[in-house]
């Protein structure tokens, strides 16, 4: 069975395979307790298997299957009934509802998230091979017309991870704009477009620091920005080895590989030198990006 569901962002398309369902020929009915607005009833609508969508905290009771958005549970858990199968979804940095989950103890069978120990593996982003000509993403730029560094895209300030602190370091050495209510440049949603298209146009460089620094979570901005086909080269800040795992090598500058310094020192270079800037592209081409929208804040 394939569920797509959308959260805050759009996600991705996912395989869910549960044994005891594989064969079912009824329709399978997911009842979403607390359906985010933003998650259509649609979809299920590209589901192969015959599948639906529900809504509600009233009309549970005889459902099999019922999903809870993590972020959102702030009251003691309903009733669970016999034979339901509980899923708790989230797209956010546990530590972002932790404190809410104290009285969800043993409540839930499976878990669909980012992480990818979780029973629904829902990364925000992915790739495959470009397996023929039609779909392959030629990248073109104005190289003359880059003539700015690093540009940060930023809503929330003084974070877990400290990336605030970060980049007032780096911008010791690098000119880093920031975009947002963390900084003294503008970019409203409403010229969303115009935002990318100046990143696209004039910026060698933009940030994608992680705002909690949690296993296996990788903000939507560095995948979305790379579907988007934006030729900058994403500098990344998370957790260990995470990038490895979901972007194509070769296509960003994780920062744990240098001091702050040697990082300032590594774009300062990539900014003089073409062809190594295009580097960071070679292999991103090659590969189809899966389908996102764009989101920047």
């Amino acid at each position: 069975m394939l569920l797509y569901l959308y959260e805050e962002t759009d996600l991705p398309n996912f395989t869910w395979d549960p044994p005891n369902l594989k064969q079912a020929q009824e329709n399978i009915e997911a009842h979403y307790y607390n359906k985010p607005s933003s998650v259509s009833l649609q979809a299920f609508s590209r589901c192969p298997d015959r599948c639906s969508m529900t809504h509600g905290k009233y009309s549970y009771k005889y459902k099999k299957i019922v999903i809870f958005h993590g972020p959102d549970l702030y009251w003691t858990p309903p009733r669970k009934y016999p034979g339901q199968h509980w899923i708790m979804q989230a797209m956010k940095p546990p530590t972002y509802f932790a404190n809410n989950l104290i009285y969800w103890t043993r409540v839930f069978n499976w878990t669909f998230m980012h992480r990818r120990d979780s029973d629904v593996f829902t990364p925000y982003g992915s790739y495959a091979p470009i397996m023929s000509k039609s779909d392959k993403v030629t990248t073109t730029f104005d190289w003359d017309a880059k003539d700015m560094m690093a540009a940060w895209f930023v809503s929330r300030c003084n974070v877990q991870s400290r990336r605030q602190e970060y980049v007032r370091l780096l911008q010791r050495d690098v000119s880093v704009h920031i975009y947002g209510t963390c900084g003294d440049m503008s970019c409203p949603r409403s010229i969303h477009h115009n935002c990318l298209n100046q990143l696209q146009s004039h910026y060698k460089f933009y940030l994608a620091f992680e705002n909690r620094l949690c296993a296996d979570y990788l903000t939507e901005k560095v995948s979305k920005l790379l579907q988007d086909g934006i030729d900058g080269i994403p500098v990344v800040r998370g957790t260990g080895d995470l990038y490895k795992m979901h972007l194509p090598p070769g296509s960003y500058i994780n920062v744990h590989d240098y001091t702050i310094k040697g990082l300032a020192q590594k774009m300062q270079y990539i900014s003089q030198n073409r062809t190594e800037f295009e580097k960071y592209f070679f292999l991103a081409e090659t590969l189809l990006r899966g389908e996102n929208r764009s989101v920047l804040l």
